[in-house]
């Protein structure tokens, strides 16, 4: 039987690895061992699928495993019982009755059948003939039973492997779709590339070697962005959530923009930290494109400023790219969240489950330890995936309006941190996709100030219609600042710089006010061909 374990181990398909333990058993002195699973038909049919040994025994012998005469075999009943089935001979029993004149003229005169189970389930049976009465004596069973348990383990991991190599593929097909890819920052400091598509992004080969982060800042960033993304990586590991936009440069010369996430978490202290890599070279072009049009705009506003007609084509072509604009990053955004929360989340989802079910069968406390760890990180890894899908595309952004989105934003993290909010709306007019995303990822980065750095108790979200378009007011009671944010505060100058920046894409203004105590950021965008308001 030892020789059984090992053709356990070595097996890499299960045809081979019950082809293999048959040749096994009848090599050790037994005249006929056959492997059979159960169908779920309703004749409850019992199919060979591996034998060796005197198999034409097996030439028109009809077997089930129902309540019936062809179930009452030794075969049948191990299935239907999940337990051992020995004939010490087969001339005693009248059970055997349907298959003794087939056995004897094959020298057969004494069974063993003996249950595969498989995820809890008697999958199948395993049957082993003998010449002698007598043949399997309790020594014998027992480590014919070892054997069977080895084997139907064997099944079940290869089904397992076959099942994880599946989900695997179908993880890098979603990814690749969505080109966007998962990575992993170790205990050690190490960038690990999880997802073949973020080397497809890169320009090169999979090559699952980690690198430092400053190993990645010479081979790949654009030389002109590698103090943005080395000062992104450091609030990173300090803690805070990262979404930055840079550029690459593959080996070919090809310049690329990919964007990184990471939510808020414990930074480095957290041991290992997941993130996600997109392309978004295409939306960057698109950005670039809409700068390029509003510079174009501007220099013809100077050159015909007299010219109403040609005002309103230019300001209609700008509107133009800046839906395209933001309708592509909303876009990216919602396809991102979609396939993040329908892809990795549902398969660490289910590699969960899998290894609560594993661990059932384990007694090995160590080795049920391990799990366990492993099940919390993938655990703690959904959980911020979850976030993370949230945060890029809030459902009730389209559903239920601005007024919601702003709520139930808020509702995430408010009441714990014992903060009151109040959010009113006096919007008559319907705004359309663009006006939502930009207003809501302008109040959106304005909470995030909030919450980071003014220790406010009490916030305060407001929107009006105003000259002709939306005025958005986001208030707090927290420190505030007298002369603008630090300079030290890179996060926050970043984040100020993003808001006005989308305002006056839209055709708006930013305005921040702070006295002191508290503050108060105003965004305006028009809406109508009215007059617009000012600052």
């Amino acid at each position: 039987m030892t020789q059984g374990n090992q053709v356990v181990l070595r097996a890499t398909d299960e045809a081979s690895l019950l082809a293999d333990a048959c040749e096994t058993i009848v090599a050790s002195g037994y005249l006929l061992a056959w492997v059979a699973y159960a169908e779920h038909d309703s004749a409850h049919t019992v199919r060979p699928v591996a034998s060796a040994g005197r198999t034409e025994h097996l030439r028109g012998v009809r077997v089930s495993w129902g309540d019936d005469e062809l179930g009452s075999g030794p075969t049948g009943t191990a299935i239907r019982t999940r337990c051992v089935q020995v004939l010490k001979d087969t001339h005693r029993t009248a059970r055997f009755n349907p298959w003794r004149a087939a056995a004897d003229a094959h020298g057969l005169r004494t069974v063993c059948a003996l249950p595969l189970i498989v995820d809890d389930e008697a999958m199948g049976v395993l049957t082993i003939y003998g010449g002698e009465v007598g043949a399997f004596d309790p020594t014998a069973v027992a480590a014919l039973s070892e054997l069977a348990a080895d084997l139907a383990y064997g099944i079940g991991r290869l089904r397992d492997a076959e099942r994880l190599a599946l989900s695997e593929a179908r993880l890098r097909e979603a990814q690749a779709i969505a080109h966007v890819g998962h990575w992993r920052r170790d205990p050690n400091g190490h960038f690990e590339w999880l997802a073949d598509e973020i080397f497809a992004m890169h320009g090169i080969a999979p090559d699952h070697k980690p690198v430092t982060h400053e190993e990645y800042l010479l081979d790949y960033v654009h030389p002109d962005d590698r103090a943005a993304v080395m000062e992104g990586i450091d609030r990173m590991l300090l803690g805070d959530a990262m979404d930055l936009v840079h550029r690459i440069v593959r080996p070919n010369g090809e310049v690329r923009y990919v964007r990184k996430l990471t939510p808020a978490s414990r930074g480095a202290a957290a041991g290992e930290i997941l993130g996600v890599c997109q392309d978004v070279t295409e939306a960057k072009v698109a950005a670039l494109a809409l700068e390029r049009a509003n510079e174009e705009l501007r220099l013809k506003g100077e050159q015909a400023r007299s010219s109403l007609e040609q005002l309103r084509i230019a300001d209609h072509e700008r509107r133009r790219l800046l839906a395209s604009m933001v309708s592509a990053q909303e876009t990216e955004r919602r396809r991102v969240a979609g396939d993040v929360h329908d892809g990795p989340i549902q398969m660490l989802a289910a590699a969960v489950l899998r290894l609560s079910s594993i661990r059932h069968d384990i007694k090995d406390p160590a080795l049920n330890a391990r799990l366990d760890e492993f099940s919390s990180s993938l655990t703690t890894s959904i959980d911020s995936l979850r976030h993370l899908v949230f945060e890029l595309r809030p459902p009730s952004l389209d559903r239920g309006g601005l007024d919601v989105a702003f709520r139930e934003s808020l509702e995430g993290w408010a009441p714990q941190e014992n903060v009151s909010v109040t959010v009113t709306s006096n919007l008559a007019t319907p705004l359309n996709t663009e006006e939502r995303a930009v207003l809501f990822r302008i109040g959106q980065e304005a909470l995030a100030n909030a919450r980071k750095h003014a220790r406010a108790r009490s916030i305060s979200v407001s929107l009006e219609e105003v000259g002709g378009g939306i005025l958005l007011n986001v208030a707090d009671d927290g420190v505030g600042f007298t002369d603008g944010p630090s300079a030290t505060d890179a996060a926050l100058h970043i984040g100020l710089t993003s808001m006005r920046e989308r305002a006056e894409q839209a055709g708006g203004w930013l305005q921040i006010d702070s006295p002191g105590t508290g503050t108060v950021v105003k965004a305006w965008i028009p809406i109508t061909r009215g007059p617009e308001l000012t600052p």
